[in-house]
């Protein structure tokens, strides 16, 4: 559409401006302001003209008149003008040309045509002289060939001569007719060329116009003229050669022509000018960001850039760089707080390029990182709680992780982890305090380990403890011997070879010992034990204080012992060190005695209530004091025996239920007192549905048997607790066959067997003393 903007200059003469419709008539203004500057002194008063600068933003009012100079409606000029017309129910290609009046307030201008402060073209925008002037001068020639024709026919021969003359000027006329017609038409394609050599796009537009369009040959010269000034101007714009502006303008114009093919291509061309500017624009801004490290905001402009524009692929060049920045700088966040800021970043250039690969992957990068850092971050700290005993803080740490993150895996193993730990920490507290008898301890807490975490296994447990209030813990029965006391006999020899002699009636059966003290430093005797039909039972000679004898007694026999100077003579004290009675021990599980004397051997009768092994541990023993111990059976064969033992030996033997055995300690080494203590073997216990079991270790070797009958399949864990550090045991877990399908040997504290186990079968669990003593608990929980 073309809509003339005009002011008159001189009466009955009309600037005429193209005008787009798809902008508003402020930017219109302001087009001509800075593309055909000397132009828009028709519009501006001259006085303040040189006021005028690129871009200089004018004021105005303006209304739209139709093609015969009537007013219509008022032009908002800020809206855009072809809406403006679709709301009057027009359309730019029904009205063809139509002009806009145009008022600035503040100016003072004449009003033409009666139209108050507006400034509108005549209704004839041509000069005198036009193509009407000229059809009126055709007829005045026509009227005055009438007289001629009619003087030619009466004139006769010399009337033919005229005709001659009249012929031959015809034809140099209709020579002369052709020849200004080519020179017309040469002229004005030639002022056309030179117009567009010039610049003067406008003025070549009109002469095109008027002088061209509708001549065919002339067409044919002027058309590529035409085409060649749109590419050049296009072309020049893109090489940087003319500015936009001026490449603007110059299209502007040429889109006036009146020939569509060569209009459309002006205005493809100024399409593309004007693309180029904006994205020209765009890339300028752009890389003003870029430079000042606003990546997003680079990315924003760049992203403007059509795939049309030439600086389209170093626009794409740049955002590339643009995101490598965005995304390297979103993941080089150090904390989880500065994650979000990251987050932002790349989510604000999500928003721009929402398809980008690399925006993409560095969003899932840096989510990946974020994830690791706040996992890692929580397992590290519930580590550090869970071994400080502070299993609420590592739950909460893994609580509040697993609410950021969602389902996480490590996360959840984790805190199966601890729970376990968790169970097995309050397990080994309850076991504790139940050992100690603090049995409103154990309860407390329990209690408070539910709050923390509200579990199965501690209903279980709570609920156990009220059997283990009913767990028989008596104190072990001790046997204490109270020892025979030695007989003393004193005596004096007053000459070498002298003999003095006692008497002495066995009161057991066994080994006694004679020793003699008290005696001169150059004083020896000689012993001789006589039984009772005169015979020797023992003797020896050359005996000073300290030394002695031992010979075999038996019991109610009366003995004669003689002492007899071996050599010198003086004072001697004979004592006798006289063996114990055979004590049964079966019911006690201490034996507390002492060796008095040299080579002296107690005897004890056993007889056990349960066939197994049988432990006797030389718990406690003198310094010193080494002690032989042999087991016999009713047959006085010798089941086992072990010779040089110490405080922590003993001697382990398998004993049948019910037959009678005698242990025979005897002396070597030095005296004192020993503890001997007993382990027999108990029969199972049944603890089926049970997860907190108590015991004790007493001896070495000792093995203690639990059944239990599985519920629920699965893999069973057996956890120990509560134990001394010295203590080690093995556990082993059999099946009703006899297989071994779990355990290990040499735990200690805390030390645990996994099996997995059969829904409603029998199982043996079997714990053997490896080394120590002492209390211990046992856990079973799936």
């Amino acid at each position: 559409m073309i809509i003339v903007i005009s002011r008159l200059k001189e009466p009955n003469i009309a600037k005429v401006y193209r005008v787009s419709p798809d902008q508003n008539l402020i930017n219109n203004i302001r087009v001509l302001c800075t593309k055909e500057r000397e132009s828009f002194r028709y519009f501006f008063p001259a006085e303040r003209f040189h006021d005028i600068t690129n871009g200089y933003p004018v004021p105005v009012r303006a209304a739209f008149f139709d093609g015969n100079g009537e007013y219509l409606f008022e032009i908002d000029p800020l809206k855009v003008l072809s809406e403006q017309l679709r709301e009057h129910g027009l359309r730019p290609v029904d009205i063809g040309r139509a002009e806009i009046g145009i008022e600035v307030p503040g100016c003072t201008l004449p009003p033409p045509d009666g139209a108050d402060g507006f400034l509108r073209r005549p209704k004839d925008i041509y000069a005198a002289g036009s193509r009407g002037a000229g059809r009126s001068g055709e007829k005045e020639d026509r009227a005055q060939e009438k007289p001629a024709r009619t003087r030619r026919t009466s004139a006769g021969r010399s009337a033919g001569k005229r005709g001659l003359l009249a012929g031959a000027a015809a034809a140099v006329i209709a020579v002369l007719a052709v020849f200004m017609i080519l020179m017309t038409r040469e002229s004005a394609v030639k002022k056309f060329g030179k117009e567009l050599d010039a610049g003067h796009y406008a003025e070549a537009v009109l002469i095109y116009n008027e002088k061209i369009y509708g001549r065919e040959r002339m067409q044919e010269e002027a058309d590529p003229l035409a085409r060649s000034a749109v590419e050049s101007v296009e072309r020049s714009c893109r090489e940087g050669k003319t500015d936009f502006s001026e490449a603007g303008s110059a299209l502007t114009s040429m889109t006036g022509y009146r020939n569509r093919e060569l209009s459309e291509l002006a205005g493809n061309a100024l399409k593309e000018v004007d693309l180029y500017e904006t994205s020209s624009a765009a890339y300028k801004e752009g890389m003003s960001l870029l430079e000042k490290k606003d990546y997003i905001g680079a990315v924003r402009a760049f992203a403007g850039i059509p795939e049309s524009s030439p600086v389209y692929e170093e626009a794409q060049a740049h955002t590339d760089f643009c995101i490598e920045r965005i995304v390297r700088a979103a993941g080089s966040f150090q904390s989880e707080e500065d994650y979000s800021g990251a987050a932002e970043g790349l989510d604000e250039a999500l928003e721009i390029l929402p398809e980008n690969e690399k925006l993409l992957a560095g969003r899932e990068s840096a989510r990946t990182k974020y994830e690791n850092m706040v996992r890692n971050r929580a397992l590290e700290e519930a580590e550090e709680k869970a071994a400080s005993g502070d299993y609420a803080g590592a739950f909460a740490g893994i609580g509040e992780a697993m609410e950021l993150l969602g389902q996480d895996d490590r996360l959840e193993a984790a805190d199966a982890r601890y729970q376990a730990g968790y169970i097995r920490h309050i397990t080994v507290d309850v076991t504790e305090k139940v050992d100690a008898g603090d049995w409103d301890g154990a309860e407390s807490l329990l209690e408070e380990a539910s709050q923390v975490r509200d579990l199965e296994a501690f209903d279980s447990l709570s609920g156990q403890l009220e059997q283990a209030r009913e767990d028989d813990r008596t104190e072990p029965a001790v046997y204490d011997a109270p020892g025979a006391e030695p007989v003393k006999f004193k005596g004096t020899i007053q000459k070498e070879g002298q003999t003095r002699r006692h008497s002495l009636k066995a009161p057991e059966d066994g080994d006694y010992r004679f020793t003699f003290s008290g005696m001169g430093k150059d004083f020896q005797v000689k012993i001789g034990i006589l039984s009772p039909d005169g015979e020797e039972a023992g003797g020896d000679f050359g005996l000073s204080s300290g030394g002695g004898v031992t010979c075999r007694l038996e019991k109610g026999k009366k003995y004669t012992i003689e002492v007899t100077a071996y050599k010198g003579k003086g004072s001697y004290v004979l004592t006798i060190g006289q063996p114990g009675p055979a004590v049964d021990v079966s019911r006690y599980d201490v034996i507390k005695d002492r060796m008095t004397f040299k080579d002296q051997r107690n005897v004890y009768d056993f007889v056990p209530a349960g066939s197994g092994t049988c432990r006797f541990d030389l718990s406690k023993s003198a310094k010193g004091l080494m002690l032989g111990v042999v087991i016999r059976d009713s047959l006085g064969v010798t089941v086992r025996s072990a010779s040089g033992l110490g405080a922590g030996d003993g001697l382990t033997a398998d004993l049948s239920a019910g037959e009678p055995y005698q242990i025979l300690v005897s002396q070597s080494g030095k005296l004192g007192e020993y503890e001997i203590r007993i382990g027999r073997q108990n029969p199972a216990a049944d603890v089926t549905g049970r997860s907190v079991l108590g015991g004790e270790i007493l001896y070495n070797d000792q093995k203690i048997v639990y059944n239990y009958t599985t519920g629920e399949p699965g893999r069973y864990q057996f956890t120990l607790g509560n134990m001394p550090e010295s203590l080690r045991t093995k556990l082993l877990i059999y099946d009703s066959l006899g297989f071994k399908v779990g355990g290990s040997e040499e735990l200690g504290n805390g030390g645990l067997v996994e099996a997995d186990l059969e829904s409603g079968k029998a199982y043996q669990i079997q714990l053997i003393q490896s080394e120590g003593s002492g209390r211990f608990s046992l856990t079973i929980r799936q």
